[in-house]
């Protein structure tokens, strides 16, 4: 594995200091799927945070692992490589996230390839969206070309990854009411035929515009990420950075199992110490589903913002010293705040010592998870 990954990895974890970033760039989007929880923000013409606000905001950042860039649609956002190069450069971030729908193959392939020109050590993952066959792809996405356009984009991001170590393209799929049925076999045909990096399956979330799209059992769910584990997660012998990650899913899926089954908490939530998400118009959040779980009683969603970044000049830490934010912290950790939402289930187990320890002694000598 390499020395600089390692190192930057032990630097996050014994500091206190933000190593998640979600990060919306953009409200843009083309596309109108029926499981979109951001549906209701989309294409408001509301002005996103600027080049110059982002620049403050990665420099006050100095030791940022992970960023994912999200919307909206990300290849949207015109300076989308400029983002990545001030993370890159002032935030010490060599894992990038983009999520994409996959729509517009020319723009994602040429800015991916632009964006690869920053760094060798910067690694790279574009995850593409597929959510099932080509039908039910379609009515999900709300377009007869969506499928097409992101099978292709997918192909063309292969053939990057071939002269490219640190990129990975990967598959999204957000488990619904109108895939669920149609997605084991589809695990098979994406194993077989499109043969990606990496294949990842999430949970429509709560705040959606069909309630329907979330009726799935737990057995349901369990069911279909046994076979994605089974199936696409076949580890490398050898220890490496991949197998790690590998491990990492694979327990992290256990453990969004355990607390769909149970629906209750199962281990320390980390958000708002270690992971924040921002938003296109500069609001400062936790997470993103905070303000939107049951449990919580209804407490409106404004009530867990930290505050708005463009009113610190970029200074995120200044929101996280006030009276608010500390009083959000201990909301989190008093009421034992839990979810299945997939990267803050990512960063608590990679971040609690008790758990991301099976991770390793997995990833190296194959134990039980």
């Amino acid at each position: 594995m390499n020395k600089y990954i390692i190192c930057q990895w032990l630097k996050q974890y014994f500091t206190g200091k933000i190593s998640y970033l979600i990060f919306y760039i953009t409200n843009r989007c083309n596309l109108k799927c029926g499981a979109c929880f951001y549906s209701e923000h989309l294409n408001k013409g509301i002005n996103c945070v600027s080049i110059a606000e982002i620049e403050k905001i990665s420099k006050a950042l100095p030791y940022l692992l992970h960023l994912i860039l999200t919307g909206g649609e990300p290849f949207l956002r015109e300076d989308i490589e400029e983002i990545i190069k001030l993370f890159f450069v002032n935030s010490n971030t060599f894992n990038i996230t983009i999520p994409t729908n996959g729509f517009f193959t020319d723009i994602i392939v040429s800015k991916t390839k632009r964006i690869l020109e920053t760094d060798n050590s910067l690694r790279l993952r574009i995850n593409v969206s597929l959510d099932g066959p080509e039908e039910i792809h379609n009515r999900m996405r709300g377009h007869h070309s969506s499928f097409k356009n992101s099978i292709n984009t997918i192909k063309q991001l292969q053939i990057l990854e071939k002269h490219h170590e640190n990129l990975t393209c990967g598959i999204n799929t957000v488990l619904s009411d109108f895939n669920k049925e149609y997605l084991v076999d589809f695990i098979y045909f994406v194993r077989s035929f499109i043969k990606p990096s990496d294949f990842d399956i999430i949970l429509a979330r709560n705040n959606i515009k069909s309630q329907r799209t979330r009726n799935v059992t737990f057995e349901e769910y369990e069911f279909i990420l046994r076979h994605l584990d089974n199936i696409i997660f076949a580890q490398p012998e050898v220890f490496s950075h991949k197998k790690l990650i590998r491990s990492l899913e694979k327990y992290t899926h256990k453990i969004l199992l355990k607390t769909y089954a149970e629906n209750k908490y199962q281990l320390p939530c980390l958000a708002g110490r270690k992971m924040l998400v921002i938003y296109e118009n500069g609001i400062v959040m936790p997470c993103e589903l905070i303000g939107k779980l049951e449990h919580h009683g209804g407490i409106p969603e404004e009530d867990f913002s930290f505050g708005n970044i463009n009113d610190v000049n970029g200074d995120i830490y200044k929101l996280l010293k006030t009276k608010r934010a500390a009083e959000i912290l201990k909301f989190i950790k008093d009421n034992k705040c839990y979810c299945s939402f997939e990267c803050a289930a990512t960063l608590n187990c990679f971040f609690g010592p008790e758990h991301f320890s099976r991770v390793f002694l997995n990833a190296l000598f194959s134990t039980k998870l």
